[in-house]
This record gives C-alpha cells, sequence and structure tokens, in this order.
C-alpha cells in the first residue's frame, strides 16, 4: 500500500509540473526556429481569451480613457511615442499565439534593418497614433498601416486598394474621405487616417469594443464578421476566435498586427532598438485657407518629393483641391515659418512657384517687390532668418513664371477659381499650367473653339 500511494504521488506532482509548464508564458526563444515553427495559420488568432459577442456600445467611449484602463501604471512620456504607444495598449501581449511569435522573428529577422524602417515610419505612426486617441482608439492601430503598407501610399483605382490604409474608394468615401477627379484622399496621410478613425470608430460601436474583431472587421469587412458572430455557437470549449470561423487571412492579420505591437512593447526580446522622433520632427497641420499649388505647399512644408508624397499626396490637378480647405502635414519645427509664409503670400500669387539659385537674398527683395509679396514671407519660406544668410548654393523657393500664376483669382459667386487671360496665353498653356485638358476648359466655359482674348475670364472647374 505504502508503494502504492508513493507512486500515486508522484504521479500527481509529475502532472501538475507539466501543467505548470504548460500555462507557462512562452518567450520568443521558447519557440521552435523558424524552420521548424508549427505553420502559424493553423494557430492564428485563437488563444485563450475568450470570445464575447458583446452588445454594441450604447455610447461614445470618453476621450483618454484607454490609457487610463492600464493597469501597469506607466506614465507615458510626452515626448516618447513609443511610451505613449504603449500606454495605450490594450490588445493581448507576445504570448498570445505561436502565430504572434512567429511574426515577431520575421519582423526581428534583421534588427538593425527593421528599426531603420521604423525610423522612417515613425513620424508618420506618431501622428496616427495623436488622431486614434482623440477618438480613443488603441495604440495598436497605428501599426495597422505597417502591416497594411509600411506606410508608402501605393497607388491604386478605384477598385483597387490605395495609400497607407489600403482603402477602396467606396470604403474610403463611407468614412467620409473625398476621392475624385482633383482628389483621392487615400493617398494623403491626415485625410485618409481621418477616415480610417471614423471607420474603426463605428467597427468599434458595432462590437462592443473587442477590439480584435475591429482589426477583423478592417481587413474583412464587417458584414463578414457580423455574419460570423451570428453563426457562432459558444460552447465550453469553442468560445474563442478560433471557433468563429474567420478566414485565415484574416488570423494571421490580427497575428501580424499583434506581433508588431510585442516588438513595442518588448523590444529587447529580439535585441531591437526603437528609434528615436528627433525634436521638431512630429506633423502637425497647417490649414490652408483657398486654392494652393502643388509647389508651394511643397515649400511651405520644407519637405522634399519624395517625401511630401509620401505625407500630403492625392493632389492629383497639381493644386490643392477647390471646396476644401486642405490639411497640409508640417514638420513642427516648419510650423511658424510656414504660417508666416502663407500669410504674407496673396492669394493670386499661391499657384506656380521653383526653385532658383540667387547670387545673393538682396535679390529676395527685388523679387518680392516684383510680385506684391512681403519680403519676410519669403525669408520664412525659404527658412531663412534674415537677408543677410548666406544663401550660397541654395535652391530657392520662388514665383515662378507669369508671377506665380497671378491671374488666379476667386471666381464670382463661389463659382471656384477662374483665370484671367492675359497676352500671349493660349489655352493649351493654361489648361496645362491647371492640370486640366484643353477639351475640359472648353466644356467648363462652354466655348466651340480654343479662341481666347485677353482680359478674358476662363472657369477652371465646372460651373
Amino acid at each position: 500500500m505504502a508503494d502504492w500511494r508513493r507512486l500515486l504521488w508522484v504521479a500527481l506532482a509529475c502532472a501538475g509540473l507539466a501543467a505548470c509548464q504548460a500555462h507557462a508564458p512562452r518567450r520568443v526563444a521558447d519557440v521552435p526556429a523558424a524552420d521548424t515553427a508549427v505553420d502559424p495559420g493553423s494557430h492564428a488568432g485563437g488563444g485563450d481569451i475568450p470570445l464575447h459577442n458583446h452588445p454594441p456600445a450604447s455610447k461614445a467611449r470618453a476621450p483618454g480613457n484607454i490609457a487610463d484602463s492600464r493597469t501597469t501604471g506607466e506614465t507615458a512620456a510626452e515626448g516618447d511615442v513609443w511610451q505613449r504607444l504603449r500606454a495605450s495598449f490594450v490588445m493581448p501581449g507576445c504570448d498570445y499565439t505561436p502565430g504572434v511569435q512567429h511574426w515577431v522573428r520575421r519582423h526581428a529577422g534583421s534588427p538593425r534593418r527593421f528599426a531603420a524602417q521604423l525610423s522612417q515610419m515613425l513620424p508618420a505612426i506618431e501622428y496616427t497614433q495623436r488622431q486614434l486617441a482623440q477618438a480613443s482608439i488603441p495604440g495598436e492601430f497605428a501599426l495597422l498601416p505597417v502591416v497594411e503598407s509600411h506606410y508608402h501610399p501605393f497607388p491604386g483605382g478605384p477598385d483597387r486598394p490605395a495609400g497607407i490604409w489600403q482603402m477602396i474608394a467606396a470604403t474610403g468615401r463611407a468614412g467620409g474621405l473625398r476621392v475624385d477627379a482633383w482628389f483621392d484622399g487615400r493617398l494623403n496621410l491626415a485625410a485618409s487616417t481621418a477616415a480610417a478613425v471614423v471607420l474603426l470608430d463605428r467597427y468599434a460601436e458595432q462590437f462592443g469594443e473587442d477590439w480584435r474583431l475591429v482589426a477583423f472587421a478592417y481587413n474583412a469587412g464587417e458584414y463578414r464578421v457580423r455574419r460570423a458572430l451570428e453563426r457562432h455557437k459558444p460552447g465550453d470549449h469553442a468560445d474563442s476566435l478560433q471557433a468563429l470561423g474567420m478566414p485565415r487571412t484574416s488570423l494571421e492579420y490580427l497575428d501580424k498586427l499583434l506581433a508588431l505591437s510585442c516588438l513595442v512593447r518588448e523590444p529587447e526580446r529580439v535585441g531591437l532598438e526603437l528609434p528615436a522622433l528627433p525634436a521638431g520632427q512630429q506633423l502637425v497641420e497647417l490649414e490652408l485657407d483657398g486654392a494652393v499649388g502643388l509647389s508651394l505647399a511643397r515649400a511651405l512644408s520644407g519637405m522634399d518629393r519624395d517625401e511630401f508624397a509620401r505625407r500630403n499626396g492625392g493632389m492629383l490637378k497639381g493644386r490643392t483641391p477647390p471646396g476644401d480647405r486642405l490639411k497640409l502635414l508640417v514638420p513642427a519645427h516648419r510650423l511658424d515659418d510656414a504660417r508666416r509664409a502663407l500669410a504674407g503670400i496673396p492669394a493670386a500669387r499661391r499657384m506656380e512657384w521653383q526653385q532658383q539659385h540667387l547670387a545673393s537674398p538682396d535679390e529676395l527683395q527685388a523679387i518680392a517687390a516684383e510680385n506684391g509679396l512681403d519680403t519676410g514671407a519669403l525669408l520664412a519660406l525659404n527658412g531663412l532668418d534674415n537677408l543677410d544668410a548666406d544663401i550660397a548654393g541654395q535652391r530657392l523657393w520662388l514665383p515662378g513664371a507669369g508671377g506665380g500664376n497671378g491671374d488666379v483669382a476667386a471666381g464670382a459667386q463661389g463659382s471656384g477659381t477662374v483665370h484671367v487671360v492675359r497676352s500671349g496665353d493660349s489655352l493649351w498653356q493654361i489648361a496645362r499650367r491647371h492640370g486640366l485638358t484643353v477639351a475640359e476648359l472648353l466644356r467648363y466655359n462652354r466655348m466651340n473653339d480654343t479662341r481666347i482674348k485677353p482680359g478674358q475670364r476662363l472657369r477652371l472647374s465646372a460651373p
């Protein structure tokens, strides 16, 4: 009997130890290497967190309640985007599923390269996190464009995804986004993020703020998630996301998102050094009060062509779209100069600008006088403190041919913008200058031929 009891106690102890090991958190290092890992799709999104089919939320979330809901007591540093992201995370962490750990290894296979990619995306990530926080949407969703596009505004078509959020046109419009011949808001960081906030907030209301379901809805569509919930019959052993019957691609989508949040939470797991955002590089909004040409918009931003396209894309006609007060994203250190420059440039001089070399800053005064501009505005536009600045070798932003398209003025009765014809103008030149075709100009102005005369006022948009 004594031997039987000893054997029983040994068996129970071994079983208890095995159970403890089975439920201990698995760190990335404990997971098999990539070449022997279990297919992440077969484990993705399952986890041990139950699926709760919440009813739609009855009232809006209070701003700031995401960060307040954390139990760690951490206080985010004001200037540290990674701290603020961590403080706003609410979804499961690094050990949620083997699929999450698989994608952690994939992202961090080359920590230095991944850190360099994050550094390029960081101003946009920081901007997106602030917009989401204002709507009390968790910080994980600031990493969603990394999954979708690595924050690159890929062009698409009306029926194809485009932009950092990879929206089709119909989805963007459902979020209040403008997508037309003048402006494709999907390619614009500020506009597309505002639309994404609207969509994510709507999904959260529908799915009781189960943010995993919100991620599914963004990936596969809200109706597909709703149908899956309607079919789902909770059981003792099936009350999980995996039992919901979502496509494998959606389960993997969630794993990728949670893997990115894991790397932000615990970068030391894989030896990742998260990049810092230099002071003054946060993206802030400059509201443009009226029509502005693409070249002047880029001059105001202080960005090179590629960076401007990543942050402020979508202007399809070489200028800001009529009827909208577009928000231009500029680095914080640039905002005061941009505001001063914009205030000193009359509306009639805001279309055509170009970069040129000047022999001395004194020439700026002459150019400003010739074009009816404030010298201080030209200095601010070019980041110069005063006329004594050394401009040798610099390319300065100056009004382009024709005084920066000084013949663009506000049309009567809100009819849009018009062009006042000058001597030597041709319809083809005017169309090209404004990003239009000759056929469009003829149609907008109900003209039967291309003959024009000085002083004639031409509509630049449909009446």
